[in-house]
């Protein structure tokens, strides 16, 4: 009696699985980002505007970005979630990324930091040790960008009384956040 090898069905098996699993580490992440964004009562006095919550990864970034995703892919950002919030004539545009590692999100921040004019961008020196971030105020807003770990959130605040301070708020609450998760669920992402 002759065995017969039936590698087909069982690479086809194989292959399924992978597919599953790596769907299953898309979809944990996504549920991860969107699920650390702050929520309105975390930043004082602001509110979520409903329907503004967006989660891309890959190709998928240009939902976040109006052009320029491949800037961010290139640099390490493996997806991102972004949510608006409002209050008194000021809107708060953050942008949560995880990055494929810390380095990843140091070298964005540095790529970011030198598209602002010479001297508008400032080292932010009240983050905890091993955090980095800058802040750039001008006429009418305010960004942020926070780093530490595998993530960088980036913050900007429009509006007259838009202030570097609030965006900064804003954005080490949300890496915060996503960093407490991943001790919470026991693992680095």
């Amino acid at each position: 009696m002759r065995v017969r090898k039936c590698r087909g069905p069982i690479v086809a098996c194989g292959l399924a699985l992978l597919i599953a699993a790596w769907a299953g580490a898309d979809k944990a992440l996504q549920k991860h980002l969107t699920g650390t964004l702050p929520s309105g009562k975390e930043i004082a006095g602001w509110t979520v505007m409903p329907g503004s919550l967006v989660y891309g990864e890959g190709k998928g970034l240009t939902e976040i970005y109006d052009g320029g995703y491949r800037q961010y892919l290139d640099n390490g950002v493996a997806a991102a979630a972004r949510q608006v919030y409002q209050k008194s004539g000021m809107t708060a545009d953050v942008v949560l990324h995880a990055m494929s590692s810390p380095a990843a999100g140091v070298k964005l921040a540095g790529i970011k930091r030198a598209d602002f004019s010479r001297g508008t961008a400032q080292m932010l020196k009240t983050l905890p040790k091993g955090w980095g971030g800058f802040a750039v105020q001008d006429k009418g807003y305010a960004v942020s960008y926070v780093y530490s770990g595998k993530y960088l959130a980036t913050v900007m605040v429009d509006g007259k009384q838009a202030k570097t301070a609030t965006a900064t708020e804003i954005a080490q609450k949300a890496v915060a956040k996503a960093m407490a998760a991943d001790k919470g669920a026991g693992k680095a992402r």
